[in-house]
């Protein structure tokens, strides 16, 4: 029974559908009171004569007001009543059975949940382990007040922009306890029978001839035994396999040959579908999808807990012993193999640690000709000026812009270093030993090297400027006014330098100097165009589009033609994309270095997203906008040696 735009039921106004259950539908509305936006989840008026149905719907009600946490929607009131309003239906409803409609009020979360998150593929590790985490917090909580949610799934799991998990990134809440299982109170929930069927809210299969979500449903359930808090934690295993690997757990042809998998087969490993699976998250993901509840965790607190310290422990690695990084050094390490393979520089978060790509190398050497294994050279690059080595300590920075580039040969790099509170360029070959400060570049940000490696074009005080590789003085190209701060300059071989701004589209203007002028234009829902990147013959420009203000995962990676004006999409998700010659992209996933095999003849993506580099450096934060650039401090070179 949809409800129209503008029904009331008793205080609330309803503003629009949100979604639509087994257990009811969902609608934002507004609760006229307090003037603030809330959802309503109604029980079917066909169905609220049900007993059973109303059983479980007032259920859910005792269940969820029992519940006060960070990670579990909100609930803020029950009641029952009739429609009311000029139009209380929508056209295409049918009319309304006699009597009130019953209904819970809960709070409204903005974002999306994790199955619409997990339809643009895999979640980054950190994000992953943040979000699992956050799912088994919750899950404690509610277990420690005897209920079992007994229908946890990527549904059920929203990612809101609300308020910030541990790795900063957004929080989890869990949803609909329409069937949670009442097993009284204390530390260790007693055991409830009488399984009840899942909600029918997603297709198995492709056709969707079968419906239900039985992937998430342990062997106990679908024996229609006693389940217990340890059903939720095989659900919470099959999410986490998911979200790690972006393919289920268990997967059939039909319901029955699922039901079969799940009783009797082992899920594939973690680490032969994502090979950066640390294993230790192996050991949680294979312990929660045990076949027998005894042998899972003992508590969603455990799974918790170590989920935290797979987390902090990635963390640590990538900080040497002591404390904070030296700020006069950084780690470099790059892989050659063969031809046409590109060496690339990451940048660690934190300290900004370069390390290399020798994984790039391995994992292009697994989809080519047998080739001999990759070479891979690891130092430590001095930052320290060459003419005056006893100066202050330099460090490379790069905050929300991009910091460094390398030339195509892949022989120099340049970085954006700061010696006490003024930043400028620092020139580094990487057969040498110290950088050098490049004169006249305070203030540089998102520098570009120039096709021959010969220039440098960055931006300091509005303008965008170039100097020589060997030294010189520095003249300025161009000039905005419009207080855009920059946000990614590629300089292509046809003399052309592409940047992009805060708001609005790309610019381009030639390197000899002149009047920018815009190249591409923002599309319905976009807020701005950033991080471009020419491709060999500046015919296309690859650009990152930002789809939200606030909410990362959105955004598209997008092809320009720079002859026609063509515009094609070319993936969802992922930022800040880099154009290989061995026929791949590589771009950022929230600071995982991620690769997708490219076509540039049709400018195609194809396979699964790999993973090469964890924790580059990066700015996402969807809270403050003048720092979510999407920018990541990597780069590539087209080095064919």
């Amino acid at each position: 029974m949809p409800l129209a735009a503008g029904t009331r039921l008793g205080p609330y106004e309803v503003l629009g559908l949100i979604g639509a259950g087994g257990m009811g539908e969902v609608y934002k509305a507004r609760d006229t009171r307090l003037d603030r936006s809330v959802a309503i989840k109604i029980l079917p008026a066909e169905l609220s004569a049900d007993p059973d149905r109303r059983a479980r719907f007032e259920r859910e009600a005792r269940a969820i007001a029992s519940l006060a946490h960070p990670q579990i929607c909100t609930l803020y009131d029950i009641g029952e009543s009739t429609p009311s309003g000029p139009e209380a239906l929508a056209p295409s409803a049918q009319p309304l059975a006699p009597g009130p409609v019953h209904y819970l009020v809960m709070e409204h979360l903005a974002g999306e949940t994790l199955a619409e998150r997990l339809k643009r593929g895999p979640v980054p590790l950190a994000q992953a382990l943040d979000v699992a985490a956050q799912i088994a917090e919750g899950l404690d909580a509610a277990h420690k007040h005897g209920i079992v949610h007994r229908d946890l799934k990527p549904g059920n799991v929203m990612l809101t922009t609300g308020g910030a998990g541990r790795s900063g990134l957004t929080s989890a809440k869990l949803l609909d306890f329409g069937l949670a299982k009442l097993t009284g109170h204390g530390e260790r929930p007693a055991l409830a029978g009488g399984a009840t069927a899942p909600t029918m809210t997603a297709p198995i299969t492709e056709r969707g001839t079968i419906l239900g979500t039985l992937q998430y449903m342990a062997p106990e359930q679908l024996e229609g035994k006693e389940a217990d808090a340890r059903t939720d934690l095989w659900a919470l295993g099959a999410i986490l396999h998911e979200m790690v690997t972006g393919r289920r757990a268990f997967e059939g042809d039909s319901q029955v040959s699922l039901i079969g998998n799940i009783m009797n087969a082992e899920p594939a490993g973690l680490a032969t579908l994502q090979p950066l699976t640390p294993p230790a998250l192996e050991r949680v993901v294979r312990k929660c999808l045990a076949k027998h509840p005894d042998d899972r965790w003992d508590t969603a607190h455990d799974v918790a807990d170590e989920l935290q310290w797979i987390a902090d422990e990635r963390r640590l690695t990538q900080t040497p012993a002591g404390g904070q990084p030296p700020e006069i050094t950084a780690g470099v390490s790059h892989a050659t193999r063969g031809p046409r393979v590109r060496r690339a520089l990451g940048v660690g978060a934190g300290a900004l640690l370069l390390v290399g790509v020798g994984a790039l190398a391995t994992w292009l050497a697994t989809r080519s000709a047998p080739a001999p294994p990759p070479t891979v050279t690891r130092a430590f690059i001095d930052v320290r000026p060459a003419e005056r080595v006893e100066s202050v300590p330099v460090s490379t920075r790069g905050g929300s812009r991009t910091a460094l580039a390398i030339t195509e040969d892949g022989k120099r790099l340049v970085f954006v270093g700061r010696t006490g509170d003024v930043s400028r360029l620092y020139l580094r070959a990487l057969d040498g030993t110290l950088a050098s400060e490049l004169k006249g570049t305070e203030g540089a940000e998102a520098p570009a090297f120039s096709p021959d490696g010969r220039w440098i074009a960055f931006w300091a005080g509005g303008h965008l400027k170039k100097t020589q590789t060997a030294g010189g003085p520095v003249t300025s190209i161009c000039r905005i006014d419009s207080g855009d701060p920059p946000y990614g300059t590629s300089w292509g071989d046809d003399g052309r330098i592409v940047f992009g701004l805060l708001r609005g589209g790309l610019m381009h203007v030639s390197s000899d100097g002149g009047t920018p002028a815009l190249l591409t234009k923002l599309q319905p829902g976009e807020v701005s165009h950033r991080l471009p990147c020419l491709m060999p013959g500046s015919k296309w420009v690859l650009y990152t589009a930002r789809t939200s203000a606030w909410l990362w995962g959105t955004e598209q990676t997008v092809a320009h033609s720079l002859v026609t004006g063509e515009r094609r999409v070319v993936m969802v998700g992922g930022t800040d994309a880099r154009y290989v010659p061995t026929g791949h992209l590589v771009y950022l996933q929230l600071g995982t270095l991620m690769a997708r095999a490219f076509d540039p003849d049709t400018l195609s993506v194809s396979g699964p997203p790999v993973g090469l580099i964890e924790q580059v450096a990066h700015s996402v934060d969807a809270r403050t906008e003048s720092d979510a650039t999407g920018s990541g401090q990597y780069a590539v070179s087209a080095t064919e040696r």
